[in-house]
Order: C-alpha cells, then structure tokens, then sequence
C-alpha cells in the first residue's frame, strides 16, 4: 500500500508516513463511517456528553506529545503548537461538552403572531433537531489540529460522523486527531482519516455525505462549492483573508505595536485572519511605523521547539516560500517599498525574513490579494472613513480590528467594514472563544463555525406542527358563502387597524365546528 510521507519543513527529514485512500476505498469508509453516526446518536445523552468531556481532558493532558506531532508537520514554535492548537482544540471540547448537555434536541415553540389563537383551536408547534448525517471536514495546514479538531468535535456533539480529510502537509497531525477520539473511547469509526490526492475531491461528490466543512483557499473553496453543488450538499466555508488594523491616533501605540508584531507574524503569517493590512492615522503614524519596524526586526527565526527565543518557524513548503517571495517582487514593482525583511533568511529550508512593505498603492492587486506568509503592507491614513473604504474595497472580509482608547466608538466603526470577525484593541484569537460564531463574507466564504450558529449547520431542523382535531379550519374547502368575508375579517382583526381576535374567534367558530 502506497504511503504519504510528512517531512519536516525546517529539516525536510522524514517525520512519518500514513496509509493513502485510494477512491474504491470510499463507499466502505461513508458505510463505516455511517453505521458508527447510528450507533453514536443513538447512546443516551449524558454518555455523549461525558466522552466530550474526557476528550478534553486527555486532549490536555496530551498536549506537549501532539504538540511536538504539530512541529513536526508544521515546523511552529512550540508555544504556538500548544496554545493556538492544544488550547484551542482542549477548550472547545470542554464547550461542546457543555452544548450538548444544554441543548434540547426537541424544544416547544410559540406559534407568533397567532399563538393565541391556534392554541384556542388547539395546536402547538415543536421544532425537532436532528444531526446532518456524515460530514466531510476538509482542513488545511496552517492550524492543522484546531481548525479540524473544533470542527469535528461540534459534529459530533451534533450527532454526526467525521470523515477528515486533512492536508497532504500535515498528515501526521490528522491520525493525531482521530486517535485523541478513539483514545477518548468514541465509537470506532466516528471519526475517520483519509489521506492522499485527489480523494478530498472523490468524497465531495461520493453518495453519502451530508454536509461540508472546508478551511482553505478561496480558489479551492469554489471547486468544493461546485463539485458539491452536483448533490447539492450544503457547505460551510472559511476561506482566504486579507485583514486591516486600523490604528486611530488616540490607541494605546505602545500596546497596538505588540499586537501588530504578533498580527503578523504568527505562525509565520500562515493565518487566514493574520494581518496584512496596517492602517496607521497620520499623526501617529511615523512613531508606531518606527516602533513596529524596530520590534519586527528583533524577531528570531529557527527551530521554536529546541530554542525557545524562536519567534518564526518556516513557511510549509518550497512552493509556499516561492509563492511569499513573489509576492514580495510584485509589491516592489507595484512601488512599495521594503522596511526589513523582503528576502529568504540565510539559512537553510523554507525561512522568510519578516517583511513590511510601505506606501503601497491600495488600487494595487498585490494590496489586495492573501499573502500566506510573513508579508504585511503598513499606510497612513487621514479620516475613518478612508479607512473603511480601503477595508471594504478588499475582496476578501473574514476580519479585522480597530485600535482606539473609545471603546464605543471602536465598536461603531469596526461595524462599518463587512468582516465576520471584528476585534476592538485586539486581533486574531478570536477563533479560540469557542461559544462566539466564526466566518467571513465574500471572497473570505460563508456559513460559521463556533457557537450555537456553528452547531445549527450541521443539523437539520423539522418543524412538527400538531392539532387535537377540534375544529375544521375556517379557510377549508367546500367554500360557501361568508368564506371570503372571513378570511377578510380574520386578517383584519388580527392585523389591521381595528383588531378584535376574540370577536373573530366567536364569529368563526360555526364554520370551524366539526361535523359528523
């Protein structure tokens, strides 16, 4: 059997392999993979619930061995291999947990605007939840345990099973994965691990999966979208992201410097809502341009798993780099100007020196494309709204933030700008608070993780209306005559000017008697 080979990439030595799937392989996977969702859904709730609690807890407890997987597929520092991985992964299960064990998979609920008067007829309304089926969990590298993990462990709160196609970078980390769920005690099966090319294709039109969450490009995403379009199976999708600060000249400079360094440079910019855009108003702007360049350049590059003074850990592979360093050449030719950085780090494998790149033109295509790597732009600006429009202007809108000492006014102007999340004095972990919905606008996808909106994706809603029989309803056939005068007069008492729902309900009740 055909393996696929994870290599590190500050070494590019060996670090594993797993087994590819081959495409005759998936009826019985989504056979498997469905039979485990039967057996799953079907065990008493506070069962579910203690395995998602468990999972949690070995997910802690576990975190510096998986986190040292993730270095390996991803070459991170080590304190970004636990806090934006395990952390993450380890809270969100503890949150499922706690949805589950709230949640009510058939509540009651009122029937407004004419509650009152299809309980007097006697009806009531309950709403049914039932899990979407299997889902197909398509991940990508750069946070290649939370992003799959959060997704999958809401799935399964949700009733659901897995299949994960992580990938093909970072392999090692989805067997990682899938082994916390089977360590936890989780039914065999529920969640699966598929790896190889191709094969994330074969599932998105294979017959038997119900939903799609995917993590990527947005290139990527609109072939998923169309291939799944075929079936018609409804997709969840984070794709690219291209986000501004936008610093006023009250903010706290000292403080949105910081920020700004870690913005941008974490997990060597591979992060969809890192940031790329840095909007200074122009009576700070030299000073914080300054401040920022000065820390950016004291960023150590290296192995952050054996040096823990290593801030920047390499790009995922040559073609990323090569794509980085492209990038870097067009922003030059389209007048932007280098401040540290814009060139490969003397040394060897796939390192980038951190790059800022000034006065770049925001009509420019390179302004406003996603760069995965560590490249960000930094401008002046002179009103807000100048500000907002340059923001709203990107393609993409998965988020963004806002730098100022006014909270409230921080507020109302970050809800100008069309991101899905949006941050006041603050940037880019807001994936980590799992009860807070998660997704972007336009190029950046559609649909949302996290939160009570993320669970509602994967599942399906029945409405059940009920009726005790009482009466006929008054706008049943055979029509007679007075039937069109009442319907007149039930719209008009109900919702018009004079209202009389009682008066209504007494006229109505000779055509609604039952007769025998």
């Amino acid at each position: 059997m055909d393996r696929l080979v994870s290599y590190s990439p500050i070494t590019l030595e060996e670090v594993g392999s797993v087994e590819i799937t081959t495409a005759d392989m998936i009826p019985g996977i989504i056979e498997r993979s469905k039979r485990a969702q039967r057996e799953w859904f079907a065990l008493p709730k506070k069962e579910r619930v203690d395995l998602l609690r468990k999972l949690s807890r070995i997910t802690a407890d576990r975190c510096e061995e998986i986190g040292e997987i993730v270095h390996k597929d991803t070459g991170k520092p080590k304190a970004e291999c636990i806090n934006t991985e395990m952390f993450v992964s380890s809270s969100y299960a503890s949150y499922c947990a706690d949805w589950l064990q709230n949640f009510r998979f058939t509540r009651k609920i009122r029937m407004d605007p004419i509650h009152g008067m299809l309980r007097l007829m006697g009806r009531s309304s309950v709403l049914n939840y039932k899990p979407a089926g299997t889902v197909l969990c398509i991940s990508p590298y750069n946070f290649p345990v939370s992003i799959p993990f959060t997704e999958i462990a809401a799935a399964v709160a949700a009733g659901n099973s897995v299949i994960l196609k992580p990938s093909s970078n970072t392999p090692l980390c989805g067997e990682a994965i899938a082994g916390l769920f089977r360590d936890a005690g989780f039914p065999e099966d529920l969640v699966i691990c598929v790896h190889g090319p191709g094969i994330g294709d074969a599932l998105t039109r294979a017959e038997g999966i119900n939903r799609i969450v995917f993590t990527g490009s947005t290139e990527t995403g609109k072939a998923i979208m169309k291939a799944a379009s075929e079936r018609l199976i409804p997709v969840t999708m984070e794709l690219g992201g291209c986000d501004s600060m936008i610093i006023l000249k009250d903010a706290d400079i000292g403080r949105a410097v910081r920020a700004a360094v870690w913005g941008s440079f974490a997990n060597s910019g591979q992060v969809c809502v890192g940031v790329q855009r840095i909007m200074v108003q122009r009576d700070i702007y030299e000073e914080f341009r300054d401040r920022y360049v000065e820390e950016v350049k004291k960023l150590k590059l290296g192995d952050g798993w054996e040096d823990p003074d290593v801030s920047v850990g390499p790009v995922i592979s040559e073609r990323a780099m090569n794509d980085v360093l492209d990038a870097i050449e067009k922003a030059k030719e389209a007048g932007g100007r280098i401040l540290c950085g814009g060139k490969r780090a003397e040394m060897k494998r796939f390192f980038i020196e951190p790059t800022v790149i000034e006065g770049l033109p925001v009509d420019s295509e390179i302004y406003n494309t996603e760069v995965f790597g560590p490249f960000t732009t930094i401008i002046p600006f002179d009103t807000e709204d100048e500000a907002v429009a340059i923001t709203n202007s990107c393609p993409y809108a998965l988020g963004g933030s806002v730098w100022t000492t006014d909270i409230k006014h921080g507020r109302e102007l970050i809800a100008r700008t069309d991101s899905g999340n949006l941050v006041v004095n603050n940037l880019i972990y807001g994936f980590g608070i799992a009860s807070t919905p998660w997704g972007g606008s336009k190029e950046s996808g559609f649909g949302r993780s996290h939160g009570d909106s993320g669970f509602l994706e994967l599942m399906e809603v029945q409405h059940i209306h009920s009726d005790k029989g009482k009466y006929h309803d008054p706008w049943w056939m055979p029509y007679s005559e007075g039937s069109a005068e009442l319907q007149t007069e039930m719209t008009q008492s109900l919702f018009g000017s004079r209202k009389g729902k009682l008066k209504f309900f007494l006229h109505a009740l000779p055509f609604m008697r039952n007769k025998k």
